[in-house]
C-alpha cells in the first residue's frame, strides 16, 4: 500500500471525505488530520528510501549513496527551499517584506 492509499484510507475512516463537516466539526478534527498527513509524509519517506536502497552513483567516483542519503538530498532541500518560496510570496502578498 502507498501512502497516498493509506492517507486516502484514513481519511474515508475518520469521514474527512464523503461526509459534510459543518465550521465546528471541521475545527476540532482539524489536528488529527494535520497528524494523519505527518504520519502519511513519514510513509512517503520510508518508501522512497526502501526503494532507493543502495546505489552507485557514478562509474568514476564509485560514490554509494544509501536511500536515506538520496532522500535527504532529493527533497529535504527541496521541500525547505518551497516552503521558505512560499512564506515569502506570502508575506509579500500581505505587504510584509
Amino acid at each position: 500500500m502507498t501512502a497516498i492509499e493509506w492517507l486516502i484510507g484514513r481519511f474515508h475512516f475518520e469521514g474527512f471525505i464523503g461526509t459534510y463537516c459543518d465550521e465546528e466539526q471541521i475545527k476540532s478534527k482539524r489536528q488529527l488530520m494535520i497528524e494523519i498527513i505527518e504520519q502519511a509524509k513519514e510513509m512517503e519517506k520510508r518508501q522512497i528510501i526502501l526503494a532507493h536502497g543502495i546505489k552507485d552513483t557514478g562509474v568514476n567516483n564509485m560514490k554509494c549513496v544509501t536511500g536515506e542519503q538520496y532522500y535527504n538530498e532529493t527533497y529535504k532541500n527541496t521541500n525547505n527551499e518551497t516552503r521558505n518560496s512560499r512564506r515569502s510570496q506570502k508575506s509579500n502578498k500581505n505587504g510584509i517584506v
